[in-house]
């Protein structure tokens, strides 16, 4: 290697030393995380919430069990994926409501469009099986997608650099996101680098039956799992090209102090350099004076274990690692946090260890033991005794035994033991908490929803209260990408006229950053930029997205807090304190119509006047003794 670095061209030279950082990057990041709690853990615990535990045994042995804990893994996965992601974005600044306004029907059809509660159920689960679950909020380029997009990630391939503390990847120097990908993929994606991209492994079918559970018999007796694929069918696929080779590119994003040292001005990104001034080919590209920061909202690197695939700077206005960490039950010093199901695998195994010792039992008692005496009773005669074959004639000579020996019952504890294993288990993981509340016929009004989240253990609470943390950093960096990616057209075609503010029509137009910010005004008021000049888009975008705040309802856990807000607004609606098209959009009614112009005042003025309002009240007034209830032919009791 070092011959071939001296012969080396200059560039070729660099592209080594940075291959060595990056891989030392990957190496120290990999072992951090495989030095965490529970890091082996995931593996074991996805085998047991799918049943592919089941020991190797004899034909005759039983191999039941009962996978109580994939059940609870499904249970537990619907409470926590059944959670309304409603988030408001909130400012004090007149200047920016209707941004504010914009982003947040934004995030609520991109939520509802995109499949991303479905998204956001994977990154639950991967938290149930490795205590934590990864959400990359990344620019989804594919033509049939084009979005923003939140893409799960195992825990085991999003690698920490030196994090500081062990709740967020914001606060470490880096992150390095791994993906397994065709090498024929990469090359295409990346021509340029085409040359020195090499496979790391074998893809194929054949080497992935390594996860089958003959392929870990044969492993662990050390016979290759595919040993009999290379026999039988390694000609034919050599003709087709054998192996499928796949590479891991890693994308990784870090913190990088460096300045511009030179005297001429820098440009960053992709630029269209023919031109005088050159054109930025994209609205991630900046350029960069005489010491000012290169990277100011951080560093990006694409690379394999041979090749660097992309450098420059983080393509994301926001300016944090794209990826925000759920620990539904963070502990100190582990990065994983602590799953619900661990505590569970050992009760499991000795919850399916009783199934088969019962089994067994049983086909016992069906079958018992024989004895006979071989000196009168021969081997032929022998093995066509069957005590469980009704009907059965059997011959012996005088003198000759033939005994069937009794099965001794088996003991009570057993049954008692089976039982306790699954009650336990249920309670542990909090899995039966909320069946009563979620059986009650009665309309959902607030002492209900009161009862509804003090029935939860604190564990479930817990939970919810960290989910909410997580989506508050998805939040506010899916404002950062609407403002981003989406153009006015976009925004158009997503929300109607709704969907256009006054800065898609000033000196900077097409977005819906204000083309001068508060750093473009000196102390007295005059423009320093020039009203038709203004700043880079960037830096004017993360000016302005600093003064929104990201507010996410308390107790999102079962859409309590929504429901709560529902009611909250029918009753101010019946006691004539409300417009009935605020109602409407609160109870998530479409087909509204554009909103009606005025404050809600003005509207409930004008309501007033056209006498829209609610209807008068029949019947004697509730006495809030008991709540609504739902009759069983659908129709709603009044409260009494």
């Amino acid at each position: 290697m070092a011959d071939k670095l001296t012969s080396a061209p200059q560039a070729i030279m660099e592209q080594e030393y940075k291959l060595d950082y990056l891989r030392e990057m990957l190496q120290e990041g990999d072992a951090f995380l495989r030095a965490q709690t529970g890091y082996g853990k995931m593996t074991d615990t996805l085998n047991a919430i799918m049943g592919e535990n089941k020991p190797i045994r004899p034909r005759d042995f039983s191999v039941s069990a009962c996978n109580e804990i994939g059940r609870i893994a499904t249970v537990q996965a619907a409470y926590l994926a059944d959670i309304k992601w409603f988030w408001e974005y909130r400012t004090s600044n007149n200047n920016f409501k209707n941004q504010a306004r914009v982003l947040g029907q934004l995030a609520t059809e991109w939520y509802t469009g995109k499949q991303i509660n479905q998204k956001f159920g994977m990154v639950t689960k991967y938290a149930l099986l490795a205590g934590s679950g990864i959400g990359h909020m990344v620019w989804n380029p594919a033509p049939d997608f084009s979005d923003v997009d939140l893409v799960p990630e195992d825990p085991r391939d999003v690698l920490p650099i030196r994090p500081a503390s062990y709740l967020s990847f914001q606060d470490a120097f880096g992150v390095i996101i791994r993906k397994e990908r065709t090498i024929n993929y990469v090359k295409a994606r990346w021509p340029h680098a085409a040359a020195y991209i090499r496979p790391d492994r074998d893809g194929s079918a054949a080497a992935q039956s390594e996860q089958t559970r003959i392929g870990k018999f044969l492993s662990a007796i050390n016979k290759s799992p595919y040993d009999s694929y290379r026999a039988n069918w390694g000609k034919p696929m050599a003709a087709i090209g054998g192996k499928m080779p796949v590479v891991d590119v890693f994308t990784m994003y870090l913190r990088d102090d460096a300045c511009n040292t030179s005297n001429n001005t820098v440009y960053m990104g992709d630029w269209d350099m023919k031109f005088d001034p050159p054109i930025a080919l994209n609205n991630w590209s900046y350029k960069v004076p005489k010491g000012a920061p290169l990277y100011p909202l951080g560093r990006m690197i694409i690379f394999t274990r041979t090749a660097v695939l992309y450098d420059g700077p983080n393509i994301y206005w926001h300016g944090r690692f794209p990826v925000a960490k759920l620990t539904l039950d963070p502990w100190p010093s582990t990065w994983l946090g602590k799953s619900p199901l661990w505590d569970l695998l050992p009760m499991q195994e000795s919850l399916d260890n009783l199934m088969r010792a019962i089994d067994d039992h049983v086909q016992k008692v069906l079958r018992p033991h024989v004895i006979a005496d071989k000196g009168f009773v021969s081997e032929a005669e022998m093995s066509k005794i069957d005590p469980r074959r009704p009907g059965q004639r059997w011959r012996k000579q005088a003198g000759g035994q033939i005994e069937v020996v009794d099965i001794p019952n088996l003991d009570p504890i057993v049954q008692w033991y089976v039982t306790f294993l699954i009650d336990r288990m249920n309670t542990m993981a909090g899995s039966q908490d909320m069946t009563a509340m979620m059986q009650k016929g009665q309309i959902p009004e607030g002492d209900t929803i009161e009862q509804m989240i003090a029935a939860m253990t604190p564990a479930l609470r817990g939970m919810s209260q960290n989910i909410e943390t997580f989506i508050g950093e998805v939040a506010e960096m899916a404002a950062y990408n609407f403002a981003q990616f989406y153009d006015v057209r976009r925004r158009f075609e997503i929300l109607g006229p709704d969907g256009l503010t006054a800065q898609d029509f000033d000196f900077d137009p097409d977005s819906l950053i204000p083309d001068n910010t508060l750093s473009d005004y000196s102390s007295s008021g005059n423009n320093l930029t020039g009203v038709d000049n203004p700043r880079p888009r960037m830096d004017r975008a993360r000016e302005a997205m600093r003064g929104l705040r990201f507010y996410v309802a308390p107790g999102t856990l079962l859409n309590g807090a929504e429901a709560r807000m529902q009611m909250m607004y029918l009753q101010l609606f019946r006691d004539g304190a409300l417009d009935v098209y605020t109602l409407l959009s609160k109870m998530n009614v479409e087909n509204l119509g554009p909103e009606p112009p005025g404050t809600v005042i003005e509207r409930l003025t004008m309501q007033n006047a056209m006498s829209m309002g609610p209807a008068p009240r029949v019947g004697h007034p509730p006495s809030a003794q008991s709540p609504p209830q739902m009759r069983d032919d659908g129709r709603v009791s009044e409260s009494e």
